[in-house]
């Protein structure tokens, strides 16, 4: 069936791929910042040094969601090309 109904299967393949990072991408920064946070917490209670491990872990998670975020999207505009 040819006709203005068509769709071009590397358009859909395309607007797939943006749709899925568009979600893993904030998705995976806010698992690192959440496991940062846990472990922080459990170290805490197991050290005594509340808050400090949270805060570590609140940086120490930032700093891998948006390292392994710009990985991601590097990876992801080396492949565009």
């Amino acid at each position: 069936m040819s006709g203005p109904h068509k769709k071009d299967p590397e358009n859909r393949y395309s607007t797939a791929r943006s749709v899925g990072a568009g979600i893993l991408v904030p998705g995976m920064l806010f698992g690192c910042v959440v496991v940062g946070v846990v472990l922080g917490y459990y170290a805490d209670k197991w050290l005594g040094s509340s808050p400090w491990g949270v805060l570590v872990g609140l940086v120490t998670g930032s700093v891998a969601g948006v390292r392994e975020m710009l990985k991601l999207l590097k990876k992801m505009q080396g492949e565009s090309k």
